[in-house]
């Protein structure tokens, strides 16, 4: 019996532990702005306005950012869409992946990405024609 006493708080309280750990993570919420400034330092720093006023509320890094997405696809005026937690974005900094961003003035990050391939390849092939 002083086994189990000993015993029993602590199975007990690493079952609520992994009870815990199992559950299902809320979906990240899903935000839309429109960026205001560029900044040109390293990183690269997207100041946005989310509630239309045409004030910064808050500024986006996106962790990826290469040459396919640099001063080519997005612009100052233009609407991005992706997904960050918290739900209040108002003066934070706010880091996100290539996982998190999901389109450039309603074009899909696939889309740009596809073009941007199909760019390099059209030019690789002009090259070779003038050697």
């Amino acid at each position: 019996m002083k086994v189990f006493k000993g015993v029993f708080p602590y199975v007990l309280t690493a079952g609520m532990m992994v009870m815990q750990s199992c559950g299902e993570m809320p979906p990240e919420p899903e935000h839309k702005a429109v960026v205001k400034v560029i900044s040109k330092g390293e990183p690269c720093w997207f100041y946005c306005d989310k509630d239309g006023d045409s004030l910064v509320d808050f500024r986006l890094n996106i962790s990826w950012i290469n040459e396919c997405f640099s001063d080519k696809n997005i612009h100052v005026g233009d609407t991005l869409v992706f997904n960050a937690f918290p739900e209040d974005l108002t003066a934070r900094n706010v880091r996100i992946n290539e996982y998190g961003l999901k389109s450039v003035n309603n074009r899909l990050i696939k889309e740009i990405r596809q073009a941007h391939e199909l760019k390099k390849l059209r030019n690789m092939a002009a090259q070779e024609k003038v050697k």
